[in-house]
């Protein structure tokens, strides 16, 4: 039910785009649509309205407004074209556990920086309700959030309002992640690769390539690193503490098919939640 009302919905404004009378808007489609195959052309369509769409729930503009908006979108992805066309390979370890938990994965190169986070959250299996930010030289660009909800940072930005290659990222170029700031769950994200493409790389495209461990243990950083480093007084304290081995993914571990079978709908739904909170509804409420 929830993700049929996503789909119509993006449809929907991908409609209007598509039949737009606008001149410039209707030249750039028309130049961004020559560069790639079809289905990738409405996955682009697609990816571009989640993207803004929260910034139009949010500021309710005029018609006229929005317009503006997409003419300015479709011309920064004029400019960006060589960029559609490359992918970029990430290696994110869990700081603390970097032996114990890591991912490696490729995604889109022109894409916001809000994407990795939600990348990020996806595969480390996150229930992603908490905020978090991406830290790349001494900027924190941060999730769609009150700004007075974060700890004192500064500068910011906001994540889904910049785009991977503003950063000018090479091979081994480091950024950091936090999550949680009350566990403080930190990420150490290396540029393994920057790789070209022959036709454009959009998200539908992104893949997990290896990991290992389950992830991170959601509200429960204590007795994730107590397992770690000191299993026999781990097993003692969660008897005394009355909880039992079954409480904790202690049985599961990284599972490479299911996490890319799962990758575009659950990326879909972690964008929601963030950026159009409004419209998100708890999986536990949908029956």
């Amino acid at each position: 039910m929830f993700k049929k009302s996503i789909d119509k919905m993006l449809d929907e404004c991908v409609q209007e785009i598509m039949e737009t009378k606008n001149p410039v808007i209707k030249k750039a489609l028309k130049s961004v649509r020559s560069s790639m195959k079809e289905e990738n052309f409405n996955s682009f369509l697609r990816d571009m309205v989640s993207h803004h769409i929260s910034a139009i729930l949010a500021a309710d503009p005029e018609e006229d407004e929005i317009e503006k908006n997409v003419e300015r979108d479709f011309s920064q992805v004029q400019k960006e074209m060589p960029n559609l066309h490359k992918s970029v390979v990430f290696k994110v370890e869990l700081d603390g556990f970097e032996k114990e938990v890591y991912r490696e994965f490729e995604m889109p190169y022109f894409a916001p920086i809000s994407s990795l986070g939600y990348i990020i959250l996806y595969t480390f299996n996150t229930m992603a309700y908490h905020l978090f930010d991406i830290q790349y030289k001494k900027i924190r660009y941060i999730c769609e959030a009150d700004p007075g909800d974060y700890p004192p940072f500064e500068p910011i930005e906001w994540a889904s309002e910049h785009f991977l290659p503003e950063l000018n990222l090479r091979k081994n170029s480091k950024l950091k992640m936090e999550y949680d700031y009350g566990e403080s769950y930190e990420f150490t994200i290396r540029v393994k690769e920057i790789r070209k493409h022959d036709k454009q790389f959009s998200l539908g495209d992104a893949r997990i390539l290896s990991g290992k461990g389950f992830g991170l243990w959601e509200d429960a950083r204590y007795y994730m690193e107590l397992y770690y480093n000191d299993p026999k007084r781990f097993y003692k304290e969660i008897a005394e503490d009355g909880l039992n081995k079954g409480d904790f993914p202690i049985d599961f571990d990284f599972e490479l098919e299911a996490q890319n079978a799962a990758l575009k709908e659950e990326f879909e739904k972690i964008l929601i939640g963030y950026e159009m909170p409004e419209d998100f509804i708890p999986p536990e409420e949908l029956s």
